[in-house]
Order: C-alpha cells, then sequence, then structure tokens
C-alpha cells in the first residue's frame, strides 16, 4: 500500500523566514554586516576620524527574494585611501595641477608651504577589502576592479 500525502506551503511564512526582520536570513545577513563594520572601523585611516565616523549600513529587502545590506561611506576619501592615488591608484599618473603652475598645500611635519610641479600620490590601504576577509567561508569574498564612484556611493 501506498501512502500519500500532501503538502501545502504557507507562502506567507517562508517569505517572513527568509527576508523578514525577524527571519533567521535576516539576522545573518545583519550580523555579517555588523561584524564588516566593526572591521572597517577598525582598520579605516584615522587621521581626522571624519572617515571612521562616516562609515555606515544601509539595507535594503526585496520581498521573497533578497536582504541586501551594504557597509561603507559616503566619502570620496573613503576611496581614495582604499584604492590609493596618483602613480598608485588606478590610473597610475601623476598628480599634477589642472589649473596653477603649482600644487600648493602645507607639509605634514612642519606645517610649511609647500610647491610641486606634481606629487606621486597616495598608496592604497586596501582596508575596504581586508575588513570582509573574515567572512570567506561564509560567504563569497572576491575583488572586483572599483572604478572611481560618484560622490557618495562607495560600499563594499
Amino acid at each position: 500500500m501506498v501512502s500519500t500525502f500532501r503538502l501545502q506551503l504557507n507562502e506567507v511564512e517562508i517569505d517572513r523566514l527568509l527576508t523578514g526582520r525577524d527571519g533567521p536570513v535576516y539576522r545573518y545577513v545583519a550580523a555579517a554586516a555588523a561584524e564588516v563594520f566593526a572591521n572597517m572601523h577598525a582598520l579605516a585611516p584615522k587621521s581626522t576620524g571624519q572617515l571612521v565616523a562616516s562609515i555606515d549600513v544601509s539595507e535594503e529587502i526585496i520581498p521573497g527574494r533578497e536582504v541586501r545590506m551594504s557597509v561603507g561611506s559616503d566619502r570620496l576619501r573613503a576611496w581614495w585611501t582604499d584604492q590609493g592615488t596618483g602613480l598608485y591608484g588606478p590610473r597610475h599618473d601623476l598628480i599634477r595641477p589642472k589649473r596653477a603652475s603649482h600644487l600648493v598645500f602645507r607639509g605634514k611635519r612642519d606645517g610649511k608651504l609647500l610647491r610641486k610641479k606634481y606629487v606621486r600620490g597616495q598608496h592604497a590601504q586596501d582596508w575596504a577589502f581586508r575588513s570582509l576577509l573574515p567572512l570567506q567561508g561564509r560567504f563569497i569574498v572576491r575583488r572586483n576592479p572599483t572604478p572611481m564612484p560618484p560622490v557618495g556611493s562607495f560600499r563594499a
């Protein structure tokens, strides 16, 4: 004798489990985002503290499909310190003045006014990608080439 059964899915409950704020998927992704947030705070450059203060978490829930969270900063300085500038950045070129004859800035050591025809730039610190590395094994972590983002959209 063959036994049969009927399975009736409660789609609302499945949706709640997968994308609801009280579901296990949401809690798992939120915990991972909190871990990346803490790692970014630890690894980001802290010369003035403004970059670290600008790091935040944003979330997007597409009902029935996915829970998406992004961690990052809306400051261009975040991208510059992470990716590098000048010779050490994606463009691999010296930084030269666009309109003036020289770049003018204050020196870090003594505060004197410096005039330079060009500067080499800043080495990449790679802090955003390194903040994701502890998640390897639980999530797919890979390095994507990142062009310079529009203002307000640097996210890891």
